[in-house]
């Protein structure tokens, strides 16, 4: 976290709640919501900037 900004934390933060609520069964949608994104476009492009990744292809390597 050292040298991060506020918004960079607050980002992941969001995502890590995110991926908890997508494991647990949620959509994709619902977990942008309850994580605080405005629109699941947003909630995408943090997505990817923190993980690297969609979170489909997310949950598909974690069910795999």
């Amino acid at each position: 976290l050292s040298g991060m900004s506020f918004p960079d934390i607050l980002s992941n933060l969001r995502v890590e709640y995110s991926l908890n609520l997508l494991l647990r069964g949620m959509t994709v949608l619902d977990a942008a919501l309850e994580s605080g994104f405005e629109t699941e476009r947003s909630f995408y492009r943090v997505f990817r900037k923190v993980t690297g990744t969609t979170p489909g292809e997310y949950l598909k390597g974690k069910t795999s």
